[in-house]
């Protein structure tokens, strides 16, 4: 076992106790994915994961799909965004409703928040947070205007904020009701309203992943894996050690740290036990060549004169 032995941590109690079930290898899959942030990986070994869900390989692909333009790091953003704002299983039958009957509403607001700049981001939402107020109340609200008159972040927000247009004031409007409407009759009517959940994302997700997301029937049945899933018994049972998990990334560090041994043994023959010796002997050989050649080039040319032979005196 790869993390049953190493988390110990109390709120992970429930993820050890569903890793016991998996079929053999699966938690290795499953560590290897996560590590890796290979979110195509464990999307293929969700109808493994939650077998009471009843997804399929439909499923799984379409879910791909709805992924496929989104990088590992954006989906984890996403992920912990999604969960930060609260969203239940009403909420996505909401969601689900919309995408289903009235995707269009959708559309239109993801062109509106279109327009914003991207790099404009990060001081839009200092200034937001400074006046107490969500993009979409800023939109859709003239009278923000007047009751926030004089501000600097007001001056600001209207230099960084392109002009929105009326249908674009409408089209927040109309998905408000919509989104208002859909609750009352699918979600949970006395809950908080989905709308505020949705602007209540960082700014830099609620964009990134309208622009992404595509809306079609290739991707119909991905968003209904998604809440299938967040229907399961054993997910929601292991909802909060998956956040856990993902907020302490040390104690997935926990599974993947393995204490072991390696000892060896050389049993090979040495053919040559005097091996080193024959080589520096080789080595040594050639030295003396060069003065062995010589003199014998000098007694080869040895006529009974006097000869000059290397250095020092003749000799006879």
């Amino acid at each position: 076992t790869l993390c049953q032995d190493k988390l110990e941590d109390p709120s992970l109690i429930a993820l050890k106790t569903w890793l016991a079930t998996l079929p053999v290898g699966t938690e290795g899959t499953l560590v290897d994915a996560l590590q890796k942030q290979n979110v195509a990986a464990l999307v293929d070994k969700l109808p493994i994961l939650f077998p009471a869900a009843g997804l399929n390989k439909t499923h799984t692909e379409s879910l791909k799909t709805i992924i496929e333009p989104f990088t590992e790091a954006e989906l984890m953003n996403l992920i912990t965004a999604f969960a930060a704002a609260d969203l239940q299983e009403a909420d996505l039958n909401v969601i689900n409703h919309i995408m289903n009957n009235q995707s269009e509403v959708i559309g239109k607001v993801t062109s509106v928040l279109g327009k914003i700049d991207p790099e404009n981001i990060v001081p839009i939402t200092e200034n937001l947070d400074a006046l107490g107020i969500r993009l979409d109340t800023f939109i859709s609200n003239p009278a923000i205007a007047f009751e926030f008159w004089g501000r600097d972040e007001l001056t600001r927000l209207s230099e960084l904020l392109p002009d929105f247009e009326p249908e674009d004031l409408e089209a927040m409007l109309v998905f408000g009701q919509v989104a208002a409407d859909a609750q009352e009759q699918f979600g949970n009517p006395s809950g908080k309203p989905l709308f505020e959940k949705l602007f209540a994302l960082p700014l830099d997700v609620l964009l990134g992943s309208l622009s992404k997301v595509k809306f079609s029937e290739d991707t119909k049945l991905g968003f209904e894996a998604v809440q299938q899933v967040m229907d399961d018994p054993t997910f929601l049972a292991l909802k909060d050690s998956g956040l856990s998990l993902m907020e302490n990334p040390e104690n997935l560090a926990e599974c993947v740290k393995q204490d072991f041994q390696v000892s060896c043994r050389n049993e090979n023959v040495d053919h040559c036990p005097v091996g080193q010796l024959f080589l520096t002997l080789l080595c040594w050989f050639p030295l003396p060549l060069p003065g062995l050649i010589y003199a014998i080039s000098c007694l080869m040319h040895y006529r009974g004169s006097i000869i000059q032979c290397g250095i020092g005196k003749p000799f006879q």
